[in-house]
C-alpha cells in the first residue's frame, strides 16, 4: 500500500467457508469493522490493522472447520435406536444379564450390535454417550462393546 492523501474512515474485513454436512452445504462468514478515523493515517497502520483483523478472522475459521469436522462426524453415523440397544443381550461383567441401565458388555459381533458399533467405530474416541449410557470398545482387539452409567448434565 502506498502513501496517499486519502483517509479511511473503516475497514472492512470478511471471510468465509462452506462445508457440506451430510447432504446439506453450511456457510459460515465473519466480518470485522475496524474504525480507522481514530488511528494516525499511514500505510503502516492500516497495513497493521487489516493483519490484525485478518489473524483475528482467520482464528475464528480455524474454530470454525473444527466445528463443521465434528458437525460431518456426526452427520456420517447410523441412526440407533435406543430401545434396540437396550433390548441387546447385555451381561454384567459377573456374567449375568445385566439389569436395565446397569454396566455391562457384549460381543462386538453380536448381530443387533452392528449399527452401534459402526457409529463408535465413526465417534471422537470409540466413545458415545446414548440416552443415560455411555458406550465403548474394549479387550485387546476391541471385540467388546462395554456400556456404563455415563455423566449426567447438570441443570444449568
Amino acid at each position: 500500500m502506498s502513501e496517499s492523501n486519502f483517509f479511511f474512515k473503516r475497514l472492512v474485513v470478511e471471510k468465509g467457508i462452506t462445508a457440506k454436512v451430510g447432504e446439506d452445504y453450511v456457510k459460515s462468514t465473519f466480518t470485522l469493522e475496524v474504525d480507522l478515523s481514530v488511528l494516525e493515517q499511514k500505510s503502516e497502520v492500516v497495513e497493521d490493522a487489516k493483519k490484525r483483523v485478518e489473524n483475528l478472522l482467520d482464528k475464528w475459521l480455524d474454530e470454525e472447520k473444527a466445528a463443521a469436522s465434528l458437525r460431518k462426524e456426526v452427520a456420517a453415523m447410523p441412526e440407533i435406536d435406543v430401545g434396540d440397544i437396550d433390548g441387546l443381550p447385555w451381561q454384567t461383567f459377573k456374567k449375568e444379564p445385566c439389569r436395565p441401565g446397569e454396566a455391562g458388555w457384549i460381543m462386538r459381533g453380536h448381530e443387533g450390535s452392528a449399527k452401534l458399533s459402526e457409529a463408535l467405530e465413526k465417534a471422537p474416541d470409540h466413545k458415545l454417550q446414548i440416552g443415560e449410557l455411555e458406550y465403548c470398545f474394549s479387550g485387546d482387539r476391541s471385540q467388546f462393546i462395554n456400556r456404563k452409567p455415563g455423566k449426567k448434565e447438570k441443570a444449568k
